[in-house]
């Protein structure tokens, strides 16, 4: 019942983990797709957290206790219920293309799921005369036309009246708190990934060309280089 992973991100998509026992009352409730699942901060009662459940997995224990687990994602993630289209386009600011982007988007999905443009510090200077979108869904077109290439931060807000779309030159604020172990950080993980590790380069050069008619050819033959 307890919150047991919450992941915040600058450039992708805040995602959230939980599990529930059987005896839970809203243990039959919850659907992918559909359930909104929020989190308050009790200490300033501030919107940690809202989303849609993303996925869910269902387990029994060794000792037959029975218990769901929930991935869910913010609703940022609407941005990938709706592609784009090709467009080119005179070089026009960021609020102007950011607008077009998310009204297109607007055009595709439920009224739950559309965005308001809100605040907008990102500065709009651009090398190029065109501005381009292509066919991916509307979240990677913001992240690879705007974010990767113009950069600042993208969030939302949940408002009363609508679902509201910042785009920002930077976020957040500078905090002099210290970080101390098992106080204000709870865990912590460090991962060393050697998928790309070369432990060793033999340079082979081209096949050595031979006139011998006894020399075999097929799909497992390997020729001398």
């Amino acid at each position: 019942e307890a919150i047991e992973y919450l992941a915040k991100v600058r450039e992708e998509i805040d995602s959230f983990e939980f599990g529930i026992y059987l005896k839970h009352t809203n243990y039959n409730d919850i659907e992918p797709l559909k359930s909104i699942i929020r989190i308050i901060n009790v200490n300033d009662n501030e919107e940690e957290f809202i989303g849609r459940v993303l996925q869910q997995t269902g387990e029994m224990s060794t000792g037959g206790a029975f218990a769901k687990t929930f991935v869910c994602e913010s609703l940022l993630a609407y941005l990938h219920d709706s592609c784009q289209m090709y467009s080119k386009v005179a070089s026009s600011n960021v609020e102007t293309f950011l607008t077009e982007i998310i009204n297109r988007h607007n055009s595709q999905v439920e009224y739950y799921k559309q965005f308001k443009i809100g605040r907008v510090t990102v500065s709009s200077i651009t090398d190029s005369s065109y501005r381009y979108t292509g066919y991916e869904d509307t979240f990677d077109t913001i992240k690879k036309y705007l974010l990767e290439r113009v950069g600042g931060y993208i969030r939302f807000r949940n408002e009363a009246d609508a679902l509201y779309i910042d785009y920002l030159e930077s976020v957040g604020v500078e905090e002099t708190t210290p970080i101390r172990i098992a106080k204000n950080i709870k865990s912590a993980k460090r991962e060393i990934n050697l998928d790309g590790l070369i432990t060793r380069i033999v340079p082979v050069g081209a096949d050595l060309e031979k006139n011998s008619r006894d020399e075999e050819t097929g799909q497992y033959t390997t020729r001398e280089r």
